[in-house]
């Protein structure tokens, strides 16, 4: 998103890299955009769209930018794909395996390299111990990640629906209020982010009523709420960072996109990867999702024995690409260090 980043890396005479951090699939809707191969905003004769390694997608399926008829967001990524040729490298963050068809139809089109899932090494890989954290947040409380984690100790293994919608969506009261009754009726046991100090109490006055079992943070550790064995299920936005922690930790999903790139997102997690449903019946005025729909999708996939499957074949999958990105790490330093002797011996 920093396109001046290119000028500066040609103005010193270094190498230059994209760090593409959405979706392999995503990135491929960019390249169809920039160059001139997709009309936009897509007209409703157009749907579905059908595009290289992409199942076809109806008007609730894409990334949002597709059907809007001005984004100030789309614009801002348009200019730095209108430079990525540019670079000398691309890295997307996603494993091959993963994306799989995405990544067949790009070759010979688009150099990118699969360097993903970027997430805390340590909860990957047995040997990177000290990498257990993305190292910043904004609004991080410190101080309630004990209460956190003495509480999700105390519920047995699989019991535990964790629920964040990340730090951009906007989740009207109306919603919430759904979401809760939802879970109320569901008689789910739940870990909940809400940053809004009004929304907490709004909630917890309503969860009270109905004697749920949850608790509402302003903030957690997401990775390791996600590692932790009591947790069965994340109902998530399914913006790209949260989609693939929930993938390499291997917990099932139940998607409530909001905007952007998450429509997408969601299809590949209930369609193509099968880790968990999207919501999507029972929609209301102004696109709000009914209690007895948030109902149906956890219970679904609490007792989904087939979603905890394939969440945790996904999960050894990211393990194994983790893997190899630290064999090709230890082999480049290694090549590195032998240049370097080299150089000093001459």
């Amino acid at each position: 998103m920093l396109p001046w980043g290119l000028e500066v890396a040609r103005s010193l005479g270094i190498y230059s890299a994209a760090f593409l951090t959405n979706s392999a699939a995503v990135c491929s809707i960019f390249r169809q955009v920039d160059r001139g191969r997709m009309r936009l905003p897509v007209a409703a004769e157009e749907l579905p769209v059908s595009l290289p390694g992409i199942p076809p997608l109806g008007a609730e399926e894409m990334p949002t930018f597709l059907v809007q008829a001005s984004n100030p967001y789309l614009e801002a990524v348009m200019e730095m794909f209108a430079l990525m040729d540019q670079n000398d490298f691309i890295f997307a963050n996603s494993f091959d395996m993963l994306e799989n068809e995405v990544a067949k139809a790009m070759l010979g089109q688009w150099p990118v390299k699969m360097v993903g899932p970027s997430v805390p090494s340590a909860f990957l890989h047995d040997n990177l111990n000290s990498d257990t954290d993305y190292g910043s947040s904004h609004d991080r409380l410190p101080e309630g990640d004990a209460a956190t984690a003495d509480w999700l100790n105390a519920k047995s293994p699989k019991s535990v629906v964790y629920i964040s919608f990340g730090s951009m969506a906007q989740i009207s009261a109306v919603q919430l209020e759904q979401i809760a009754d939802g879970l109320i009726e569901s008689g789910s046991t739940f870990l909940w982010v809400v940053r809004e100090p009004e929304h907490r109490f709004l909630l917890r006055t309503r969860l009270d009523r109905g004697a749920a079992e949850g608790m509402l943070v302003p903030w957690c550790n997401q990775v390791e709420v996600l590692m932790h064995e009591s947790v069965g299920c994340f109902l998530t936005h399914c913006g790209w960072n949260s989609t693939l922690e929930a993938i390499s930790f291997g917990v099932p999903v139940v998607a409530m996109p909001q905007w952007s790139d998450q429509p997408l997102n969601a299809k590949f997690v209930d369609e193509v990867w099968g880790v968990g449903v999207r919501v999507g019946r029972g929609r209301g005025e102004g696109g709000v999702v009914g209690k007895e729909e948030v109902k149906r999708c956890v219970e679904e996939v609490m007792k989904g024995e087939e979603y905890r499957k394939n969440a945790l074949k996904w999960r050894d999958l990211a393990k194994d690409a983790m893997r190899k990105i630290k064999k090709m790490l230890v082999a480049m330093a290694m090549a590195d260090l032998l240049l370097s002797s080299n150089l000093t011996q001459r």
